[in-house]
């Protein structure tokens, strides 16, 4: 037991002390840390100036029924006759975008969105405003303002995980508890492939150098074996703790 120790100690040890080690515990973070970093970069970036001041969006009505409800929400959607004005407008600076709502909006629902930055869609809050201004428009006055209202929001979901005697069960997990268990189970994969290399690469190295018959002349196969892979998984362990206490912190 005492060589099986020795070993064990020996392995974890230099495996704390490998470069590769120290370079792949640290990364991650670091990796983590710079996305968060260049996330809230881009944020800003797209973020207007002045949150307070409404996003000025235009719109150009070749169906003639939208007219009313232009102020929303962060937004103001504002009426112009042609689309040429509104792209003056918008390339002066005085509209964020601007909108075309075609003829034939009822039957198809197409509208078309004109940028001055590559967006693949409008952010949650805009496309909640431009839906709210379309659905008031279309139902306005016709349809009790309740219903007008449960139209623009249809539902709040809530949703109720239960046991097998059908009542709630303790644990309301969701989203967040399964991303947790996943980037668990992606952290410890890693880990452990890891440190199966350093130990694939240890035998080869010491094969070799013909340590290992030295060191086969002093322990058992067993010892060594057992060793050696105990080492490696509890400097594996650590690696994933440090990982898991580095993401702590940056949440």
């Amino acid at each position: 037991m005492s060589k099986y120790r020795i070993v064990l100690k020996h392995e974890f040890m230099s495996t704390l002390k490998r470069k590769g080690f120290l370079i792949t515990s640290l990364a991650l973070p670091v990796l983590g840390l710079l996305g968060i970093l260049v996330g809230m970069v881009v944020q800003n970036i797209n973020a207007k100036p002045d949150t307070n001041e409404p996003l000025q969006i235009g719109y150009v009505d070749q169906v003639g029924v939208f007219s009313g409800y232009q102020e929303q929400p962060g937004v103001v959607l504002i009426p112009f006759a042609d689309s040429q004005t509104a792209v003056d407008n918008m390339l002066s600076g005085e509209l964020d975008e601007f909108l075309i709502i075609p003829a034939d909006y009822i039957n198809t629902g197409i509208i078309q969105r004109f940028t001055l930055k590559a967006e693949i869609s409008p952010g949650g809050d805009t496309s909640y405003a431009i839906s709210s201004f379309l659905t008031s428009n279309l139902l306005g006055g016709k349809v009790d303002a309740d219903i007008l209202s449960r139209v623009q929001n249809p539902f709040a979901l809530i949703n109720t995980v239960i046991d097998e005697s059908g009542q709630p069960a303790p644990g309301q997990g969701g989203i967040p508890n399964y991303i947790v268990s996943y980037l668990f189970g992606i952290l410890l994969l890693l880990a452990i492939f890891t440190a199966s290399g350093y130990l694939l690469q240890g035998l080869s190295e010491e094969k070799e150098n013909r340590i290992m018959e030295v060191l086969l002349s002093s322990v058992t196969t067993r010892e060594l074996m057992t060793g050696k892979i105990v080492g490696l998984g509890l400097a594996g362990l650590i690696q994933v703790a440090f990982w898991l206490v580095c993401a702590w912190g940056l949440v």
